[in-house]
């Protein structure tokens, strides 16, 4: 896992997600990651969280509403 991460390769990180909550003790399915946001996905969660401006942290000029 950590060496796919390493070459950059996150083709897989929600499932790499569950079997690190599962070796934590986690339970599924209730945590378990379903998929791997998009673009989008991501700076609408970081906008939303830590209200930060999108371009904060991709290096962008847009802007969420």
């Amino acid at each position: 896992m950590l060496k796919r991460w390493k070459k950059g390769d996150f083709s897989i990180v929600d499932d790499d997600l569950n079997v690190l909550m599962r070796m934590q003790g986690g339970e599924l399915p209730e945590g378990a990651a379903s998929g791997i946001a998009s673009e989008e996905q991501e700076r609408d969660y970081i906008f939303q969280v830590f209200a930060k401006e999108v371009d904060e942290v991709f290096r962008t000029t847009e802007k969420r509403n």
